[in-house]
């Protein structure tokens, strides 16, 4: 089982890969089974059990559906580009996989306190005497805290709750 409890799944991607959409209805959903089952699989992204490729018998098996439709499907799905294999043979998710290498970027960002390329790292200037100039730092800590402030007060403006109406008429929703 994968350590990945969830991962972002993003809809508007998958409906509009020209890939899959030349594939067949069932096709996409034989995909959209073994999306579920490569995000399980150790490694992950690849359609293994134990680190053992799944061979088509086993999906049969394990999806409930014939050997032959899942030859059937799996060769359309593969004359379409979906899929990449493996020197051993074994199908993955390049999506997936990309995925994977972004989520393992960030928690290793995240582990050293953030995108080094976000990070600024510049200390506060120092005189002569080597004690920080406490008027630009603090006028510039000033800005920014009002900049900071002005944002904070906005995004709470534009989300802030408003009373659920009843069908349009003003009147306050109240469960039954």
């Amino acid at each position: 089982m994968s350590k990945r409890r969830w991962s972002k799944f993003w809809w508007q991607d998958y409906e509009r890969d020209p890939a899959l959409r030349l594939c067949s209805l069932a096709a996409q959903g034989l995909w959209m089974r073994l999306l579920c089952l490569m995000h399980e699989a150790e490694p992950y992204g690849h359609l293994c059990v134990n680190n053992q490729p799944l061979h088509p018998r086993q999906l049969a098996l394990m999806l409930g559906v014939s050997e032959r439709q899942i030859n059937r499907l799996m060769a359309e799905l593969r004359n379409a580009g979906v899929y990449s294999t493996t020197p051993q043979g074994s199908i993955y998710s390049r999506r997936l996989l990309r995925d994977k290498a972004a989520s393992d970027q960030g928690a290793a960002w995240g582990r050293t306190g953030g995108n080094p390329n976000l990070k600024t790292g510049a200390a506060a200037p120092t005189s002569a005497a080597g004690v920080q100039s406490g008027a630009q730092s603090g006028a510039q800590s000033g800005v920014f805290q009002a900049a900071r402030l002005a944002v904070c007060l906005a995004v709470r403006l534009a989300v802030a709750p408003r009373p659920i109406t009843s069908r349009g008429r003003g009147a306050p929703y109240s469960p039954p």
